[in-house]
């Protein structure tokens, strides 16, 4: 009983720090995110090396850096997919995909994992079906962008509209050629004009652009969290393919905690690379903001304690009830800071499916946690 609260206790840790690992670095300009990621995994590697230094500096297994290496290459398209989609839906969404690849790695045993099917199937597979419903309805929410309107000085306004003279040439007019008695260009922008004291709306231009034209940033931006959530799917799979086969590696240890080192160095040094060939390719001017290194570095920290105590709690709880808690739950976490603090998402439209997405991604999620 115990263990089973203290596993509790990790698990609200893991959930807190997961979903608030972005907040730190929100307010602060990524450029291109080359340099957020690098410092963000600095930040993990120093959570690595104090767990490493409690566990008395343990054996170092590198299978363990190839998830390492799959999560920091999903990480480098963190800072570009938060700003076209906000962090709440760019977590949600990588999440999703996430949870869905760690349930069919175990449940089908792929990359040479021992398959663990669920004690009730079809609850298993109903509750990954509402978690693929959820990342769909998470792609439909769009981020709220401020709308900045310009104040209009009336004594300009006032010069800029005339009344229209019926003696001048119809061309003149639809040139915006002005006269004491002619429309200008300004008073079409504006609105209106005045013919015989009588305000008449002005017609708009239409421009007719293609959805894609319309949503190309917001495409881009699901693809980026969709690729991500590949990655970052592929997080923890080396550490349980050591676990099942610890045979292989001297009988290594099922404490999952004893890869976190080994897994951190692989995230750390895929990051340190990609800078590196990053800031060669840039001739060595890359684009760095000093005012987010520090915010980058403490979301590093963020996540590194989260991983830390997901796999403590993983030990006590068993991966097949953390892992799609874990996966999910943050999204929630971080919903509540983009609703609450960062007005990332206001209207009522975009609101309600974000409820309702959220409502059906947890279902979804408890009942693959009571299906094992």
């Amino acid at each position: 009983m115990q263990d089973a609260i203290i596993g509790c206790f990790e698990v609200i840790i893991t959930l807190i720090c997961f979903g608030s690992a972005f907040v730190p670095q929100k307010k602060f300009d990524g450029g291109d995110g080359m340099f957020v990621q690098w410092a963000m995994c600095a930040g993990v590697f120093a959570v690595g090396f104090v767990v490493n230094a409690i566990n008395g500096f343990g054996p170092f297994y590198p299978v363990a850096c190839i998830g390492g290496f799959c999560w920091a290459i999903g990480n480098v398209v963190q800072v570009p997919t938060m700003r076209r989609l906000g962090m709440a839906v760019s977590i949600l969404v990588w999440n999703a995909v996430n949870c869905v690849m760690g349930w069919a790695a175990g449940f089908f045993g792929l990359f040479g994992l021992d398959a663990k099917p669920a004690s009730i199937p079809w609850m298993n597979i109903v509750g990954v079906l509402f978690i693929l419903i959820g990342a769909v309805l998470f792609a439909l929410v769009r981020r709220t962008d401020a709308i900045t309107t310009l104040p209009v000085d009336p004594a300009a306004e006032s010069k800029s509209i005339y009344t229209i003279n019926s003696d001048a040439p119809l061309a003149d007019h639809a040139l915006g050629i002005s006269s004491p008695n002619s429309t200008s260009v300004s008073s079409i922008e504006s609105g209106y004009a005045i013919a015989n004291n009588t305000h008449l709306p002005a017609i708009p231009p239409t421009v007719n652009k293609s959805f894609l034209t319309e949503n190309k940033d917001r495409l881009i931006g699901l693809g980026m969290a969709l690729l991500a959530g590949v990655f970052f799917g592929f997080n923890v799979i080396p550490v349980m393919y050591i676990q099942d086969h610890a045979k292989d590696f001297n009988n290594a240890p099922s404490d999952q905690v004893a890869y976190i080192f080994s897994h951190f160095c692989g995230i750390f040094l895929t990051s340190s690379a990609v800078f590196i060939i990053y800031a060669l390719f840039k001739k060595n001017k890359p684009q760095i903001n000093p005012e987010i290194a520090l915010p980058s570095f403490i979301s590093g920290i963020l996540w590194g304690t989260a991983q830390a105590f997901f796999f403590a709690a993983s030990n006590v709880l068993s991966s097949a009830v953390t892992y799609p808690i874990v996966s999910m739950v943050p999204g929630v976490v971080a919903s509540l800071w983009s609703v609450l603090y960062f007005r990332e998402i206001s209207g009522k439209r975009d609101l309600l499916i974000l409820c309702g997405a959220i409502v059906v991604t947890l279902s979804g999620t408890v009942m693959v946690g009571i299906s094992k």
